[in-house]
């Protein structure tokens, strides 16, 4: 482990990728590989190597998911990122809006503001504002809504995907901020 002295990412000690070994190192390499990076939320993670796999593992099964875009991904993080006030994931995404998907910082704070003003087509943003009101009161949550989504085409592994990415994202706030992670 390092010293949080020397390596301030979090609270925790956490593998540096230079002093990195056994399984840690493997899935760092793969990080690299894929992202050409180890973000150091992921190396929080390293405090325990199997739960950093599993996490690893997870963000490979979401990448391959063709449901939804990657632009959609991003405003999901971001704004369950703005409600559960996780900055270095705000910032993180709001960077990504702008710099892949060319967004302006006017039309991030809009959405950031009201997400019903994010550029995705009436399907996406159907969906889009279902997680949204569900991540922040999930008891709220209708068959009528559900059923409303299945009229848009989505199905239920689609429904349960995006529900399961943004409280993914929750948990990874709460991490985030609890151990203060460095951007």
């Amino acid at each position: 482990m390092t010293d949080i002295q020397n390596n301030p990412v979090a609270l925790i000690d956490v593998q540096s990728e230079e002093n990195a070994s056994g399984d840690v190192a493997k899935v760092y390499a793969e990080m690299k590989e894929a992202w050409h990076m180890v973000p150091n939320p992921m190396k929080l993670f390293s405090a325990d190597p199997a739960l950093l796999r599993h996490r690893w593992e997870g963000f490979k099964i979401m990448g391959e998911n063709t449901s939804v875009d990657p632009m959609f991904q991003t405003l999901l993080r971001m704004l369950v990122s703005v409600t559960h006030d996780c900055d270095y994931c705000v910032g993180l995404n709001e960077s990504m809006l702008m710099g892949m998907f060319e967004m302006t910082p006017e039309q991030v704070a809009a959405m950031k503001k009201d997400p019903a003003t994010a550029p995705l087509p009436e399907k996406q943003k159907a969906l889009l504002l279902f997680v949204l009101k569900a991540v922040k009161t999930p008891k709220s949550t209708t068959k009528t809504e559900i059923e409303a989504l299945h009229t848009l085409g989505w199905s239920d592994a689609d429904i349960f995907f995006a529900m399961n990415y943004a409280t993914d994202m929750v948990a990874t706030d709460i991490l985030i901020n609890a151990f203060h992670v460095e951007r």
